[in-house]
C-alpha cells in the first residue's frame, strides 16, 4: 500500500513538472512573439520615419517662400492607415529659416506605429544647381529660323529640332538635334548634336504659384506703357514684393517704353509683347519673364529717358543700380537682364540685348533683328530651372533621437 502510495506521487510530481514546463514554455513562446511584433512594428516605424524625410527633401525648394511655410509649422501631417506621420523643419545653425537660403535645415520626422514611437531626423543643405539648358545663351525646342539679321552670344545656341540660317551673320557656336543649314556662322556648327532638356512650362510655372497668389486679370488685355512696372501695380495683382504671378486667359500683355522692376510671371496669356526701349531689372535668382504663351519682341536698342516719359523709374524702394532719387532726369539703357523663357512659340523682330539666357519652349523666328546675348554663368539660379532636388543631405546626419523606444 505504501508503494502504490509513492507511486502516486512520484506520477503526480511528473504531471505537475511537465504543465509547469508546458506553462513555461507558452509564456515564454508568447513573449517571443510580442518580441517579434515589436521589432516588426520598430523596423516598420523607422521605414515610415526614412520615406516621410525623403518625401519632404524631394518636394523642398531653397526659397524664401518654402522656408517660411517651413518655419509657419508641419510640412507633413498624414496617416498611413493607422500611423501617424509628422515632419517638421528647424534652422541647427541660428534657429531661424528665413533668414538666409545657405542656412542648413534639419528636418524631424515622427511616426506613432502600432506601440512604436519613432523619431528620426536628418540635415539637408542647399545644393541648388542650374539645369543643363541655362548653358546656352539661346535654347530652342523646336526650329530655329535665322533671316536678315545678326545676332552674337558668348555661349552656344542650340535648337532641339532644325536651325536655318538664311542671310544672316551668327557670331556663336551653333547646335541641333536635327540639320543645320545655311552660311555666315563664325563659331563650330554641330547638327545631329542630340536634344538638350527643357523644363515643362507647368514645372516652371507651377514654381512661381507656389510663391505668390496668382491674380485673375483674364477680363481684359493688360499695356503697361511709361511707367515703373512693379508687382504692387493693380493690373498686376497688387502685390508687394518683386514677384508678379497673373492669370491673362486668352488676353495678351504688352510691355513697351518701360523700367519693369521685379518678375512677372504669365501662367496664361494669348500673346505676350515687348516693344519699343525697354528695361527690365529683376531681382538676384529670379527671372525677368516666363510665360506659358507665345511671345513678340520688337524691341529698340536706344537708351530711353525718364523725361522723355515723365516719370521717375527709381523712386524709393526701387534703386536702379544701387541708386534711387526723386528727379526724372536719369537715362536707361534698352535691355533684358536675366532668364526669359517663353512656353509657346517666339518672334524677334526688332534689337535684343538680353543679359542672361533665352529659352524657347517652341519654335524661334528672328527676323531683321540685331541680337545680343550676354550670358553667364548663375550662382543664384531661379526656382523653376534647378537641378532636382534642391538639396543634398548632410553626411552621417540622418540619426534615430535617443530616448525613443
Amino acid at each position: 500500500m505504501k508503494r502504490r502510495g509513492m507511486v502516486y506521487v512520484v506520477v503526480m510530481g511528473v504531471c505537475g513538472l511537465a504543465v509547469a514546463i508546458a506553462l513555461a514554455g507558452v509564456t515564454l513562446s508568447g513573449r517571443r512573439a510580442s518580441s517579434s511584433r515589436d521589432a516588426a512594428d520598430s523596423m516598420q516605424a523607422s521605414v515610415f520615419a526614412q520615406d516621410a524625410l525623403m518625401d519632404v527633401l524631394r518636394s523642398a525648394t531653397n526659397t524664401s517662400s518654402w522656408r517660411a511655410l517651413a518655419a509657419s509649422g508641419t510640412l507633413r501631417n498624414s496617416k498611413v492607415g493607422t500611423t501617424q506621420i509628422l515632419v517638421t523643419a528647424s534652422d541647427p545653425t541660428d534657429g531661424d529659416l528665413v533668414d538666409s537660403l545657405e542656412d542648413p535645415i534639419m528636418l524631424t520626422a515622427e511616426v506613432q506605429h502600432a506601440r512604436v514611437r519613432r523619431l528620426m531626423r536628418v540635415t539637408i543643405e542647399p545644393d541648388v544647381r542650374a539645369i543643363p539648358c541655362l548653358g546656352y545663351s539661346i535654347v530652342v525646342g523646336g526650329d530655329l529660323k535665322i533671316t536678315g539679321s545678326t545676332v552674337s552670344a558668348n555661349a552656344g545656341i542650340h535648337a532641339n529640332s532644325t536651325a536655318e540660317i538664311t542671310s544672316s551673320t551668327v557670331s556663336s557656336d551653333l547646335s541641333s538635334a536635327g540639320s543645320i543649314s545655311g552660311n555666315g556662322i563664325s563659331g563650330s556648327i554641330t547638327p545631329n548634336a542630340g536634344e538638350v532638356e527643357l523644363p515643362a512650362a507647368s514645372d516652371v510655372v507651377g514654381a512661381y504659384r507656389a510663391m505668390v497668389p496668382e491674380a485673375d486679370r483674364s477680363s481684359w488685355d493688360v499695356s503697361l506703357n511709361g511707367m515703373l512696372v512693379r508687382p504692387s501695380l493693380a493690373a498686376l495683382g497688387g502685390v508687394s514684393g518683386d514677384l508678379a504671378v497673373i492669370n491673362l486667359g486668352g488676353r495678351r500683355l504688352t510691355l513697351t517704353a518701360s523700367r519693369v522692376a521685379g518678375s512677372i510671371v504669365a501662367t496664361r496669356a494669348g500673346e505676350v509683347r515687348l516693344q519699343n526701349a525697354l528695361l527690365m531689372t529683376p531681382s538676384v535668382g529670379m527671372p525677368a519673364l516666363v510665360t506659358r504663351s507665345d511671345a513678340v519682341l520688337t524691341m529698340t536698342l536706344a537708351d530711353f529717358s525718364e523725361s522723355s516719359i515723365s516719370t521717375n523709374l527709381n523712386p524709393a524702394g526701387w534703386p536702379y543700380l544701387g541708386v534711387s532719387d526723386a528727379d526724372t532726369s536719369d537715362w536707361y539703357p534698352s535691355e533684358i537682364n536675366g532668364v526669359v523663357y517663353v512656353g509657346g512659340d517666339m518672334e524677334i523682330s526688332g534689337d535684343l540685348v538680353l543679359n542672361g539666357t533665352l529659352v524657347v519652349e517652341g519654335n524661334l523666328v528672328i527676323s531683321g533683328a540685331n541680337v545680343t546675348v550676354r550670358w553667364n554663368a548663375l550662382t543664384n539660379v531661379p526656382p523653376g530651372f534647378r537641378v532636382q532636388p534642391e538639396f543634398r543631405i548632410v553626411p552621417g546626419s540622418m540619426t534615430r533621437v535617443v530616448g525613443t523606444p
